[in-house]
């Protein structure tokens, strides 16, 4: 696991004592999805998508303001992780290992499984 990896577990968990810690990981994933609309990076917000925007509101209306700060240092940390790592899935690492723990039947190859499968093709 990455610094990357621990840093962000430690943070969803500590969103995760107040909120369901599934919400908090797909409330992470919208507000992502969201920030980074293309609609928004390329207006630089001047055109705003009201869907979007409304969309947004609604996802962070639960939380408080130090909640949402905690939410962007959780956005930086994957966006860190990308520069340095660029082929791990730090997200799908911390979804297998924090929310399903393999109770939905659902489990990812381990990296280091198909690192050694790409260099063997």
């Amino acid at each position: 696991m990455t610094d990357y990896f621990n840093e962000l577990t430690k943070q969803m968990n500590q969103l995760g004592r107040r909120h369901d810690l599934a919400r908090v990981f797909n409330d992470l994933l919208t507000m992502g999805i969201c920030s980074y609309h293309s609609t928004n990076i390329k207006s630089w917000l001047q055109e705003k998508d009201e869907v979007n925007e409304r969309h947004y509101l609604e996802t962070i209306k639960p939380y408080k303001k130090e909640e949402l700060e905690e939410f962007s240092k959780a956005l930086g940390l994957i966006q860190l992780n990308v520069y340095e790592n660029p082929y791990s899935d730090i997200l799908g690492e911390f979804f297998m290992q924090q929310i399903t723990r393999g109770q939905n039947g659902q489990y990812f190859t381990p990296e280091p499984v198909c690192d050694m499968m790409a260099r063997m093709n």
